[in-house]
């Protein structure tokens, strides 16, 4: 514990961002004690137990903000409060799916031992520890346990960016080495026909749906009626319906139009989910199993069946889009990405066949009528060399 400081230091301490600290007070509320200071002129209070854990935590809260007030921050913070204060920035700065992505990684952390711990506390040896138990758990992968370190290493970065913390105890931490990444691969326009005309006939509209929108899985399972627009000959996705909250709308292809309209004839009511299963129920995780099983009466075996899965359907949409030379922005209307960059280096394929293609609509090289070894002609008098 540091001396005492003098009342009238204590009451105007800088913490970085120019937050300062006034003389705090613990109280209590039925049966539980609370803290209650303030900062910048911002109230706080806390719960925190017992009497004695009060009487601590105040004293510690004001030996922390003493400290950072005379440069001397350290890492006695609470991991809890400083995954809260990130978290908290990160909802002004991404998407919902996002946070909540980030939440679930959050919350296997804490359930994994990384609850009410104070940061000084934390060693490379528990993340260690940590990734030993998490691996041990089925179903369980090498990169899903890199994505809950790696998020933890990152809010402790932005602890000492902030100026809550002195180090990150995890800047050392490097990623697990596990299964190689699986590249996904865009199906040729081949390979599209092969596996339509083994589609079954309930599921040919959805897997056309998919190769021609390029929509996502959730956003081709939970198309509803009201989404079409036959008259239009359109799908217009509202806020609830994307993943980046904006509104798309989607021009349908002649054959998919075509496939909608009889569907639409056949559907009773005409309204809830527009593709069914044979159970007459929105299709699910059976929507996998159904594409697998296609792939195979297709004749899809080795290579390909290693490198298509469901999500190649909406990167073949995509890539085949940029090879008939479509604009890039068009590209990413349709698909409705966000950020232009994801969708040029993740769902966008390029092989040899589009750099000879490339290649070729080059305008050099044409023959300018002297062979090989041909000389020159001479200029004509009067003309400058």
């Amino acid at each position: 514990m540091m001396p005492m400081l003098p009342e009238k230091l204590r009451l105007h301490l800088w913490l970085p961002e120019r937050r300062c600290a006034d003389m705090g007070r613990i109280f209590q509320k039925q049966d539980k004690w609370w803290i209650d200071y303030r900062v910048n002129g911002k109230r706080h209070r806390k719960k925190i137990g017992t009497k004695a854990e009060a009487e601590a935590a105040l004293s510690e809260m004001e030996s922390r903000i003493a400290r950072a007030g005379l440069g001397a921050i350290d890492n006695r913070y609470s991991l809890d409060e400083l995954i809260v204060e990130v978290m908290r920035r990160k909802k002004l700065e991404l998407e919902s799916s996002t946070i909540k992505s980030y939440g679930d990684l959050v919350a296997n952390l804490q359930k994994g031992g990384f609850r009410r711990r104070r940061i000084d506390t934390i060693r490379l040896e528990d993340a260690e520890v940590y990734c030993e138990k998490r691996l041990a758990e089925d179903g369980v992968s090498t990169r899903r346990v890199n994505m809950e370190i790696g998020l933890l290493k990152h809010i402790l970065k932005l602890g000492v960016e902030r100026g809550r913390i002195a180090t990150n105890p995890l800047a050392a931490w490097r990623d697990l080495k596990g299964e190689p990444t699986k590249v996904r691969r865009a199906m040729t326009p081949q390979q599209v026909q092969r596996f339509l005309d083994a589609s079954m006939p309930r599921e040919y509209p959805l897997w056309l749906c998919y190769v021609t929108t390029a929509m996502r899985r959730e956003e081709v399972v939970d198309l509803q009626w009201e989404n079409v627009d036959l008259e239009a000959a359109e799908l217009r996705l509202e806020v609830k319906d994307t993943k980046n909250d904006d509104v798309k709308v989607i021009p349908l292809h002649p054959t998919l139009l075509v496939e909608l309209r009889k569907l639409n004839l056949a559907a009773k009511p005409k309204q809830g989910n527009v593709f069914l299963n044979r159970q007459g129920r929105p299709y699910k995780n059976n929507l996998i199993r159904s594409f697998r099983r296609t792939l195979r009466r297709a004749g899809f075996k080795g290579e390909e069946l290693k490198h298509f899965d469901i999500q190649s359907l909406r990167v073949t949409g995509a890539t085949q889009l940029m090879r008939e030379g479509v604009h890039p922005k068009v590209v990413q209307r349709i698909t409705g990405h966000k950020n232009i960059k994801v969708l040029l280096d993740i769902y966008t394929k390029v092989n040899n066949d589009d750099c000879r293609k490339a290649i070729s609509k080059l305008p050099y090289g044409k023959a300018s009528g002297t062979g090989v070894g041909t000389k020159p002609k001479k200029l004509s008098q009067g003309v400058a060399g």
